[in-house]
């Protein structure tokens, strides 16, 4: 390289010459390469080659270049066009998931059109993934009060808790505050579907107090029933995932409701209050209310019957309205039973016909003592055993029975318990009759029970029954 460095005018002056040697020796008409081009051959072609190849490389790496940027260009323009696209394809996608919605609820619009409703739509929503309570677009303008049944995609939803002029406060089904009277559409067995606060985080609810011998099973769809005075029979509110039995003997589910409380937009308030059970009874039971005024009684509704139905029943009072184990309860009629188990909103009523221990009562007509006693066979009949205690008391069929106050009782002395339905031969030397319940358990929609010892200002306004 430093030879050439040094010689290079001569190198060049060389070849030169040697070109126009060349050019001059083939000038002219000629048949053959002499043999100086052919020397001369030798040499330059490996040139022409190396200069031939370096040309080629640097216009395919010019080409390359230009190619490149044409392609970086396109591959912009491709990559803005595909953004589009996808955008485009989300926002089908969630026009197509709108109107999947809003056709369902379409559906649910006319499968209960036998009811006055009015559409909404969701304004707001408490934190989190899943809508347990929200506010709609609706108030008291639109005819709306505290209540009213929430239908929504699928079916129930849940109900309106608070209203405003212009919105109001929905309550979820899902939310563990909810509970409502239930019973499965392929057996009619009964229970209390609510929330759960573990179930909620999953969009799930669970039904309580299904008889041991109820016959629900996967699968089996849940909907709402007769018992309720808030809601009408028959709204669908989901499906059964699972059936367990727990230690009481009673039966649990887990319900996937069929409304999805993820995806919530518009919703159906039914514009009607529904007291169909307290109305045909609210009269009566005021008239109860009023002969045992000294008790102090507060209003409950029954959310689903115990098996056999005049075993008991649960009410939608609980601890957080003051209620406590042994709080007597009151029916049509007469004495009911007493509060056996309390949950924080409900309380499950023990009958009358289904104590564990005696009930001393008294003849009202005259006096005379007796003891009532359950008996299996009978109390699915309503009635129980009663053994009289006075060697000579006179009975009639028809006496009626009442709280003796002779003796301690956790219930009010004077109540009416039931009515001698036939007189047994006796047995012993004790007098043995059977007692109808003065309460038709069948058909109790609306108890009352004794008020708990609190200020009268802490009692919702709601439960007071006005004498």
């Amino acid at each position: 390289m430093d030879f050439l460095r040094r010689h290079k005018k001569a190198f060049i002056s060389v070849i030169t010459a040697m070109c126009v040697l060349a050019a001059a020796l083939t000038f002219g008409e000629r048949y053959a390469p002499t043999v100086l081009e052919k020397a001369l051959g030798y040499v330059v072609t490996p040139v022409q080659a190396a200069f031939t190849a370096a040309g080629n490389w640097v216009s395919e790496r010019v080409d390359f270049l230009v190619h490149m940027n044409e392609l970086s260009v396109e591959n912009e323009l491709l990559r803005a066009q595909n953004e589009l696209y996808s955008a485009e394809i989300s926002r089908l996608k969630l026009v197509d998931q709108e109107n999947e919605r809003l056709s369902d609820l379409l559906n649910t619009d006319r499968r209960y059109q036998e009811y006055p409703r009015i559409g909404a739509k969701i304004i707001a929503k408490d934190v989190g993934n899943w809508y347990q309570t929200f506010t709609i677009d609706r108030g008291t303008k639109d005819g709306l009060q505290k209540n009213m049944v929430v239908l929504a995609a699928g079916g129930l939803c849940g109900r309106v808790s608070e209203v405003w002029y212009s919105s109001a406060t929905v309550v979820a089904l899902i939310d563990d505050t909810f509970s409502v009277s239930a019973q499965g559409s392929r057996t009619g067995d009964t229970g209390i579907v609510r929330g759960d606060i573990a179930l909620q985080l999953e969009g799930k609810c669970r039904m309580d107090f299904i008889d041991a011998e109820a016959k629900i099973v996967e699968g089996d769809e849940i909907v709402t029933s007769q018992l309720s005075s808030m809601y009408p029979p028959g709204i669908t509110i989901g499906t059964v995932l699972s059936v367990s039995r727990n230690t009481n003997g009673t039966q649990s589910a887990i319900i996937q409701p069929t409304v999805n409380f993820t995806h919530m937009s518009n919703v159906f308030v039914i514009t009607e209050i529904f007291e169909h059970n307290m109305q045909s009874t609210s009269e009566v039971l005021q008239e109860t209310a009023k002969q045992y005024a000294e008790l102090d009684l507060l209003s409950a509704d029954v959310l689903a019957r115990r098996d056999p139905v005049h075993s008991g029943f649960v009410m939608n009072r609980g601890a957080k309205h003051g209620v406590t184990v042994g709080t007597p309860v009151l029916a049509i009629g007469g004495l009911a039973g007493h509060v056996a188990e309390v949950g924080y909103d409900y309380a499950v009523v023990k009958s009358i016909l289904d104590n564990d221990l005696p009930v001393p009562v008294t003849f009202a007509s005259s006096g005379a003592l007796g003891l009532l006693r359950r008996d299996a066979a009978l109390l699915a009949e309503g009635c129980c055993l009663l053994e009289v205690l006075s060697p000579d008391a006179k009975v009639e069929i028809g006496d009626e029975l009442i709280i003796s106050a002779a003796v301690d009782s956790v219930y009010p002395a004077g109540v009416t318990v039931g009515y001698v339905a036939s007189i047994l031969p006796a047995a012993g030397g004790a007098s043995r009759v059977v007692v109808r319940a003065a309460v038709d358990f069948k058909f109790a929609a609306s108890v009352l029970y004794v008020a708990p010892v609190v200020p009268k200002a802490e009692i919702p306004a709601e439960q007071a029954v006005q004498p």
